[in-house]
Formats: C-alpha cells, structure tokens, sequence
C-alpha cells in the first residue's frame, strides 16, 4: 500500500488523471465458471477535451507472491491492450529472490503467448529493493516482427547478479537500468 500511496503522490503531480481499483475492459475467468470483470490496482488517464482515455494500468507487487496471483495480474496487463506498469517492492533480497520471480513471470507471460503475439505487450517492470537502496527497471515491449515470444520473454527476464557483503553486484545487466543509492559515510 504504501508504494501505492507514493505513486499516486508523484501523479498528484503530473498531467494525468487516476483512479485506484479500477475495473477492467475485459472480463476474465479467475475463478469460478463464469467471467466476471478484474480490476488494476490504479489506471491513468489522460483528459482529451470532453473526455477520459485511459492511457495505463499498474499492478503493485510485494514480497514473493504465488505464481497464480502473478499469473492473473499479468493476464490482466497482457489482455487489456494497453501499456503497464509492474512496480515490485521487495524488503531485501539474495542471489535466488529475482531469479524465482522472474520464473514465474516468465511462465506467466508465456500462458498468455497468442494474446501477446498477436495484440502485442508493453508493461514496465521496476523492482525496488528497501533495504538495500535499490532498483532494476526495463521495459518489456514485443510485437510480431520481433519474432520468437517464448525466446523473447526468457530472454527478457534476465539479469545476472550477486548478494555479497550486503550490497547487490550486477554481473551482466541484460538491459535492466541499476539504480542505488549509498548511504552517506560519517566522517
């Protein structure tokens, strides 16, 4: 909740109107047997004149989730044919923490292959790490001419480091922007 609230400070802003809970264009079956309507954890929209257009959806993540709650919200992301905003927030990490999310990303991605293909798929991907001060982005933008979806989603959710001495060592980025802060040193 509390990226949430941050978020929507930072909005509060810029030039785009938001709503929080926002329910979806398409219907989905999550569960049961019927499909009913999800809804984003916050949508933007940009003011044309006379009317809204809703121009994102985020999807805030924490921790480590199941797969199946990661599946359903990239499903959502995918289906809705809009860009998206996946914003992680992690209370630390170790050399297995992105590793693991990144497979279940990257299955989730794949369940939803003919979507992706043929409506195309682009969502932001920020983790942020607490603890360590610490955040990797990168910009997963596929459509057709760019070939193989399953090699391009493996691809995609790369990125080689390590936990040492308490601080993250990025080995090979892969496209991933590393930001960090250091704490100020007394002197």
């Amino acid at each position: 909740q509390e990226s949430r609230i941050l978020y929507c400070g930072l909005l509060n802003t810029l030039n785009y109107y938001y709503s929080i809970e926002t329910p979806t264009e398409n219907t989905f079956m999550l569960t049961g047997t019927k499909p009913i309507s999800a809804s984003s954890d916050l949508s933007l929209y940009r003011h044309d004149g006379g009317s809204f257009t809703k121009v994102m959806n985020v999807e805030f993540k924490a921790h480590n989730p199941s797969f199946n709650y990661i599946r359903k919200d990239i499903e959502k992301l995918v289906r809705e044919g809009i860009p998206g905003n996946w914003f992680h927030t992690l209370r630390s990490i170790d050399s297995r923490t992105l590793p693991v999310l990144f497979e279940k990303l990257s299955r989730s991605f794949k369940d939803f292959a003919e979507e992706a293909h043929e409506i195309g798929v682009s969502i932001l991907f920020c983790f942020c790490v607490i603890e360590k001060k610490w955040v990797c982005m990168k910009h997963f933008l596929y459509d057709q001419q760019l070939g193989d979806y399953a090699s391009f989603v493996d691809e995609f959710f790369r990125l080689t480091y390590e936990v040492k001495g308490g601080k993250i060592h990025v080995l090979d980025e892969n496209g991933w922007t590393i930001t960090h802060t250091q704490e100020a040193s007394s002197t």
